[in-house]
């Protein structure tokens, strides 16, 4: 209901209506008081003629003249009768006058009263005369007429005076009932005007009325139309609960007809159980919560019934309609076993979601381990051969092999980062440095590739030196992408790196590093995709560039991580300049003197470290790096193969470092490193470095919570296993050097392995490495092993595959493809990786098939290996 200042709208209205209704019924009121009066005037004109009063009076003195002549006029018998007549009737009429009421007015009259008394007293006095003897009468008849000729005067004035008086009193009669008909009419009319009024009042009314009927019928029909229409299933009920309309939805979703719901409690279509009971309870304690609440505020999830019996989800809205004495409410009911089906799906797509992810994330993690493991073995063993005397030619030599297996990691890593970008995990690490020496390593980094196609490489700065931090690494896979790319896409021509200082605001500076290129340049159609993942310009086999096309959209992304933003300009058959906007934060000389060198050659031990150091890792050939690289630094170096012989050891033990692996059977690394640190052996206080291929920053948060110091990300490099040695030998002297039995002892107390490969299953540029690198006694020795493991492979798999929990047939697989990649047995390992991928799976169906296909290729690779085993 609409209100004004507080008040109902019709109140103003209701009380006009009061007025008019009064004033109606007061005019009506005054209409009948006057008709009264009328009438009343009529009834008295009708019970007093004045006609009849006025002729009276006049006959009065005609009487008199009657009389006188009777007396006058006879003398017989008959004359006495006649006169004792017209005196009986003469004193009648004077007697009538003087007490009839319609004489009143008469005898009020100035001197009429006296003129009736003087008349009365005169017959008075000849009552004895007319009364007596008729003797007496004969005899005084003549004394009768001197009396009665006196009283003409006065009858006279007396019919004179009435004349006059009732001539008066009927005028003013006439303008007294004049005046009361005008009132009358006036009154009549003014009743009339109103009652017209109230007739337009009334028929205006009346049109308002059948306006606001058609309007509630056609708000009716809305209403039953919207009802008829709507997809929920809409139910009308009173407060007992019974059921008073239902609409086709509530039909079809229930299975009643209209006619057979009517009549029907609400609750029969609501099933019992918790947490709401009964229907009848729910509704009951439903409507006592909700008499307060607006329509529809309340949405709940129950069971529904159906006429067959069948229950069904559904929604429910419940609200008081009305809030008379005998309330009625209206549920809204909605279907909502779809919305339940697909929560379900999307539930178990989410699921599958996290699980692709996860399963994704593992993938990656267990691809990076595997693919460090043979590079750690490459790269350790190139650092190892660049710390012997060598030719120059040779001393390029190996610096190419290790540049390239560097980039080959980074390769890695560049996988990895995208992996980690996608999912919002990247991680910043700023630290200082100076921005032109990166931009000349950079191009001495790729100075080889591009004299190979006879490019010319410059590096131009705008600034003598700039001291910035901020994320070198990042940085420097951008121009490294941007830079093989120049120099893959442009022949005998010019690369120019370039370095300048945009702007300063907000104590950051913002520079800008471009690489421009005398190359093929990029068509116009192509500029604005170049940058999306596995874009190649030219994607047909022909091409002569490689690549997967992920490195300029690695790049776009690091560059948004850092703040920054990468774009291009280029004209076709001309050349390209890629351009990087990143925002920096200037570094001071003392920050570029205080950030860690990042050539960590400069730890050169001189085989006097003197740590005593316990490597636990599982894999041969990591084991071998490992110690080749400790005992060159002058380390006394003991090995385990698992984490459960890794705590052992320690637990006899003080070792001034333990390297421990992560991925291990038997006992994993951080198992064993709790262990160390929970238990009270003399190793339990000793730094322990990580030795992982899980490069995540998740990954390597569990390792420092697990008690791990530090991490070392495989391939293990000579330089970052300094690096990490230093900060332990500033707290101790520099220890003598081992002889050289000191060394040869701690060679032949480690296992390792060895790589080998025929066109078809070995690598035999890896086999012919480790002959020049291994000692010949050795390499025999490793292989002899590896055959062995061979010989027994299906022994060792079929025994690790009775654990149902897979975990053994994981670690057997993950041992035997690490032995087979050191060896170059390329398609043993693929096998071996693809076992250990179903025991991740958990899936035993395929593991007869592959562990009958490991076994065939391992007598296949051992035959392969025979002769270099013959000629070792």
């Amino acid at each position: 209901m609409n209100k004004r200042n507080g008040k109902p709208a019709g109140h103003g209205g209701a009380l006009r209506n009061g007025l008019a209704a009064t004033v109606l019924i007061a005019a009506a009121a005054l209409l009948v008081f006057l008709g009264l009066q009328v009438s009343q005037e009529l009834k008295e004109l009708r019970n007093a003629p004045r006609d009849n009063v006025q002729w009276t009076v006049a006959q009065l003195e005609v009487e008199l003249l009657r009389l006188l002549r009777s007396i006058e006029g006879g003398s017989g018998a008959g004359d006495i009768d006649e006169l004792r007549k017209r005196f009986d009737v003469f004193y009648s009429r004077v007697s009538t006058i003087e007490t009839s009421n319609m004489f009143s007015e008469l005898r009020t009259a100035e001197n009429a009263d006296a003129a009736l008394l003087r008349i009365q007293t005169t017959l008075d006095d000849l009552v004895p005369v007319i009364d007596g003897p008729d003797e007496i009468l004969r005899e005084r008849r003549a004394e009768l007429v001197a009396p009665l000729a006196q009283l003409r005067s006065t009858v006279r004035t007396l019919s004179l005076k009435s004349v006059d008086l009732f001539a008066r009193l009927s005028d003013e009669r006439r303008q007294a009932f004049t005046l009361l008909l005008i009132q009358t009419a006036v009154v009549a009319g003014l009743l009339i005007i109103a009652l017209a009024g109230t007739l337009l009042v009334l028929w205006r009314q009346y049109g308002i009325s059948m306006s606001r009927a058609g309007e509630l019928a056609r708000s009716s029909q809305r209403y039953a139309n919207t009802i008829n229409a709507s997809l929920d299933a809409i139910i009308v009920a009173d407060a007992s609960g019974t059921i008073l309309d239902f609409n086709p939805a509530a039909e079809r979703a229930f299975g009643y007809s209209r006619h057979a719901a009517l009549g029907r409690n609400i609750s029969s279509l609501i099933a019992p159980g918790e947490p709401y009971g009964t229907g009848d309870t729910f509704i009951k304690r439903h409507l006592r919560s909700s008499a307060k609440k607006p329509l529809g505020q309340d949405r709940i999830e129950l069971q529904a019934i159906r006429a067959n019996g069948d229950k069904f989800p559904a929604e429910l809205s419940l609200g008081i309609a009305s809030e008379s004495e005998n309330p009625t409410f209206i549920a809204y009911m909605r279907d909502i076993s779809d919305r339940h089906r697909t929560r379900q799906e999307l539930l178990y797509a989410r699921d599958r979601a996290l699980a692709a992810a996860e399963a994704k994330s593992q993938f990656l993690a267990v691809m990076s381990h595997e693919m460090r493991t043979p590079l750690n073995g490459i790269l350790g063993v190139l650092d190892l051969i660049h710390g012997t005397d060598l030719t120059d030619k040779q001393s390029q030599y190996v610096e190419t092999a290790i540049a390239s297996g560097e980039l080959l990691r980074d390769q890695i890593d560049d996988v990895l980062d995208l992996s980690s970008l996608e999912a919002g995990g990247f991680e910043l690490r700023p630290v200082a440095f100076e921005l032109g020496h990166l931009l000349h390593e950079i191009v001495d980094l790729h100075a080889l590739a591009a004299e190979t196609r006879g490019n010319h490489l410059v590096v131009s700065l705008a600034f003598e030196t700039l001291g910035v931090k901020a994320d070198r690494r990042r940085i420097r896979q951008i121009l490294i992408n941007l830079v093989s790319n120049a120099v893959k896409f442009t022949k005998n021509g010019i690369i120019t790196l370039e370095a300048r200082e945009i702007s300063q605001a907000d104590g950051q500076v913002l520079v800008e590093l471009t690489v421009s290129d005398t190359g093929s340049g990029i068509a116009p159609a192509n500029i604005d995709r170049i940058f999306e993942d596995f874009v190649t310009l030219d994607p047909s086999f022909k091409r002569t560039t490689g690549g997967t096309g992920l490195g300029l959209a690695i790049c776009r992304r690091m560059a948004g991580a850092m703040g920054g933003e990468i774009g291009v300009e280029s004209t076709l058959g001309q050349g390209s300049r890629f351009w990087v906007h990143l925002p920096m934060l200037p570094a001071s000389s003392e920050e570029l003197e205080a950030s860690p060198v990042e050539d960590v050659r400069e730890y050169d031990f001189d085989g006097k470290a003197g740590l005593n150091v316990l490597v636990v890792e599982d894999n041969p050939t990591n084991r071998f790096v490992a110690r080749e690289m400790l005992v060159k630094a002058g380390c006394r170096v003991r090995e385990a193969e698992n984490g459960e012989v890794g705590v052992a050891v320690a637990n006899e033990e003080a070792f001034d470092v333990i390297l421990m692996d992560i991925s291990m059977p038997v006992l994993d690394g951080l198992g064993a490193t709790r262990r160390i640190r929970s238990g009270d052996g003399p190793s339990s206080d000793t730094p322990i470095i990580g030795l992982t291929a899980h490069v995540f920053p998740e990954e390597q948060g569990k390792l420092r919570k697990a008690g791990m110091q530090d991490t070392l990300i495989k391939p293990l490099r000579l330089q970052q296993l300094n690096a990490a040695l230093a900060p332990l030998l500033k707290e101790r002297p520099v220890a003598r050097e081992l002889s050289s039995r000191e060394r040869a002892k701690a060679i032949l107390n480690t296992d390792s392995d060895g790589i080998s490969e025929e066109p078809e299953l070995l690598d035999e540029t890896v086999v012919q490495d480790l002959k020049d690198v291994l000692p010949q006694q050795k390499l025999a020795h490793h292989m002899d092993k590896f055959c062995h493991e061979l010989a027994v492979i299906r022994s060792s798999l079929e025994g690790a595959r009775q654990d149902e929990t897979f975990m053994q047939i994981r670690q057997v697989a993950h041992q035997l493809a690490g032995s087979a990649a050191l060896f170059g047995a390329l398609k043993l390992r693929e096998v071996l990786l693809e076992i250990e991928e179903v025991g991740f799976q958990k899936n035993a169906e395929p593991l007869s098939d592959l562990i009958d296909e490991a076994e065939a290729l391992g007598r296949q690779t051992a035959a392969a290996l025979k002769p270099h085993r013959t000629a070792a």
